[in-house]
Formats: structure tokens, sequence, C-alpha cells
């Protein structure tokens, strides 16, 4: 469930707003900017209610989506690694937006899987990002 921040801002075509302005933000009174935690991944609406100082409002409706993300799991999940071996790890990813990108570390490596030798350093700090096509990790 993608929890980032999103901020929306009501703007004026003919500049500021008016002393006095008030802006409820699907249903919660806030500035001329409102930061929401974003929720579940779908189509969402914001809805903006902007009222000037003598009672007069307007009610602006702003549909947004929320992509999902990426989700990843490694096989093997655990394995030993014996003196001058070798293991594959494979990545399998379910969610978010085909085609991903595969960034695995230390070292910058980019391909689907990464064979980690036992003879080439540490190995307990690898990690992998992997990104969708929307940009979501």
């Amino acid at each position: 469930m993608p929890e980032d921040e999103l901020t929306f801002t009501a703007t004026s075509g003919t500049g500021s707003f008016p002393l006095g302005t008030t802006f409820t933000w699907n249903n919660a009174p806030d500035g001329s900017m409102h930061t929401i935690t974003t929720g579940p991944a779908g189509i969402l609406q914001m809805r903006l209610e902007v009222t000037l100082l003598g009672g007069c409002s307007q009610v602006f409706l702003h549909a947004y989506e929320v992509w999902e993300r990426p989700r990843v799991s490694i096989a093997p999940n655990f394995a030993e690694l014996c003196p001058d071996g070798s293991i594959t790890l494979v990545p399998t990813v379910t969610g978010g937006q085909p085609l991903y990108t595969y960034l695995w570390g230390p070292g910058n490596v980019t391909t689907p899987t990464l064979t980690v030798d036992a003879n080439s350093g540490p190995t307990d700090a690898i990690f992998l990002r992997v990104t969708d096509d929307n940009g979501c990790v």
C-alpha cells in the first residue's frame, strides 16, 4: 500500500484569493495548500470547497491516481554460501507496472538476477531496489 505524501494547491486565475477566503478539502478545513498521505492504489477524488468571506462558495473536484508499488520476493530467501561456491539470487516481482528495472547493491548491478561468489567479498549487505515503469519503488 503506497504511503507517500501528496500536496494539492488551490490557485486563483486572477491572482491571490481575497482575504477571508476559506478552503475545505474533503470536508477538512485547511489553507490554500493541503497535504495528504496517499492511501490504497486506485483512482481517487479530492473535493475542494472555496468560500469567500461573504459566503459565496464553489466546489471543485479533482480525480487523481495512486499507483500500486511493486512487491518483491527473492529466492532463495535463506542460503548458505560454501567456500569457493556461488549462488544466484532470483527476484519475483508482482504488482506495480511492468517493465521493471533492477539495482543490486553494493556494486550497482542492473541485471534481473545476481550471482554471488563466495570469493568476491562480504555478502551480508546485499540489497535490491526494483523500480516499475511508473517510477514506483
